[in-house]
């Protein structure tokens, strides 16, 4: 196999660990040609009732419509594998087509990091 070819298969199998990672220190990611995973800070609360504390958390959600990239996930990846943007953007671009597929064949995609999408 192809250094290439590798690398494209690393990056498809390793894109949702990036994201996952980048989603602890921003709060927003793009996935270029895919979508936007964005969180949103919840802030703990005090249930009355059961006299309890719930600590603070991200709420994660997902907006189609944000495809074109900022940068950050490509850059991130690029830096981390020692490839160049452009070609860590055309795999990124390679998984998300391959993604978008998958919930038109299948009507869902499953990611263990970050949730499942149907269409």
């Amino acid at each position: 196999m192809s250094r290439l070819l590798n690398f494209a298969i690393f990056v498809l199998m390793q894109l949702e660990n990036y994201i996952s990672s980048l989603l602890y220190r921003y709060q927003c990611v793009v996935v270029p040609g895919f979508g936007a995973f964005l969180c949103q800070i919840k802030s703990a609360s005090l249930q009355v009732e059961s006299n309890t504390f719930l600590p603070p958390y991200k709420e994660l959600s997902f907006n189609s419509q944000l495809q074109t990239s900022d940068g950050l996930l490509v850059s991130h990846i690029a830096q981390a594998e020692g490839k160049s943007y452009e070609e860590t953007l055309e795999n990124v671009l390679s998984a998300a087509k391959d993604w978008s597929e998958t919930l038109k064949t299948e009507k869902q995609l499953d990611f263990p990091d970050l949730g499942s999408f149907r269409m």
